[in-house]
């Protein structure tokens, strides 16, 4: 059984960024990821040679925000102001035009092609024997010198051993998906189960288009709706002048979306881009449904019947409890600052991988 400084479970920014930290450290490890894909939330749709990838999943950071923009520099990777020039739109009723009013024009800013591109350019940096995807861990063991984990088959082959564990998926996955509940104190279970998996009840609908019409009738495609089912919408081109697209996100409650058809869910959006933008609207090139509530390994059935809310932890009190088992959380979900961002990803791993440095095994 091959043994590593540090077994890291779950391959979306944070236990891809906390491989590309433990590498730099000089420290050994191994990434296990339960899905097919790399990269979590951040996902993007398929790029082409003329069309960049238009984001599905998270997709902005904000001029306050250091660590993205640093790390978007250290990858190679640009970014854009989110596109906010023009007039915004208000719908209070389906059988009356929206209302126009002056645009909000918050300073935002997107990755340039997509977020996917941060995780794929972060995992060209690693060593691909290293990437274990569609590897779902579901058994955790602690050992006198630090951790066995296994998935669901009885294959031997199947069992890995770290010093050593990083758990960079949300907390509520792990204590639902895995035997870790009965490996921690009941109240750090308890603050961990209190903390909501960021953006897992949400779906976002995605139209893309050959030319920005709504730009050109002086629109900033950011619209404010009562009726739906999309209850906020914006500009999400996935370049400055390329990838022309809007999305929206989708007001419909998780149980009430699962009793309706993707195609009849999609063709509302269309039709509902049409009623506020005109006929243009319903000829989109491409359209993209992402429900995130439907993905076995981010939403948990207590992220689909709450409130939405930003998750808010203090990991402080439980230090020695995790020092002593050899264990670090470094989902966004734990951050202590901007949790729930691309940013507060950023944040938890650095912290993590600091603590673990520091104490080396």
């Amino acid at each position: 059984m091959q043994t590593v400084d540090v077994i890291i479970i779950g391959a979306g920014l944070s236990g891809l960024y906390a491989a590309t930290l433990l590498q730099q450290n000089g420290l050994s490890y191994q990434l296990y990821e339960a899905s097919t894909h790399l990269g979590g939330r951040l996902r993007s749709s398929p790029a082409t040679a003329t069309v960049p990838g238009i984001d599905l999943g998270a997709a902005w950071f904000w001029p306050h925000q250091s660590k993205v923009p640093a790390l978007l520099t250290q990858l190679g990777l640009g970014h854009f102001s989110q596109y906010v020039a023009g007039d915004a739109l208000y719908q209070t009723a389906p059988d009356t035009p929206a209302e126009r009013f002056a645009g909000m024009p918050g300073l935002s800013y997107r990755v340039a092609g997509g977020t996917a591109a941060i995780p794929a350019a972060l995992a060209a940096r690693l060593d691909p024997s290293q990437l274990h995807l569609g590897h779902p861990i579901t058994q955790l063991q602690r050992t006198p010198n630090g951790w066995q984990v296994a998935g669901d088959t009885a294959n031997p082959q199947d069992t890995y051993h770290g010093h050593h564990l990083l758990l960079a998926a949300p907390p509520r996955v792990l204590l639902q998906r895995t035997n870790l509940a009965a490996l921690l104190s009941p109240p750090l279970q308890r603050a961990l189960r209190q903390q909501q998996t960021w953006m897992a009840a949400q779906a976002k609908f995605v139209a893309s288009y050959e030319q920005a019409f709504w730009r050109e009738a002086g629109l900033a495609g950011q619209v404010f709706s009562r009726i739906g089912p999309m209850t906020e919408i914006h500009d999400a081109s996935a370049a400055e002048d390329a990838g022309f697209a809007l999305f929206g996100f989708i007001g419909v409650p998780a149980a009430q979306r699962s009793q309706i058809s993707p195609d009849a869910l999609r063709q509302g959006c269309l039709q509902q881009l049409a009623q506020l933008f005109g006929p243009a609207a319903a000829q989109a090139s491409a359209t993209y449904l992402q429900d995130w509530a439907t993905e076995a390994w981010l939403c948990t059935d207590d992220d689909l019947t709450e409130a939405r809310r930003h998750p808010d932890i203090n990991l402080k009190p439980y230090a020695a409890e995790l020092n002593e088992l050899r264990l670090s959380f470094a989902a966004t979900e734990v951050a202590q600052q901007e949790a729930g961002y691309i940013e507060g990803a950023l944040y938890a791993v650095e912290q993590a991988v600091a603590a673990i440095t520091q104490s080396p095994p």
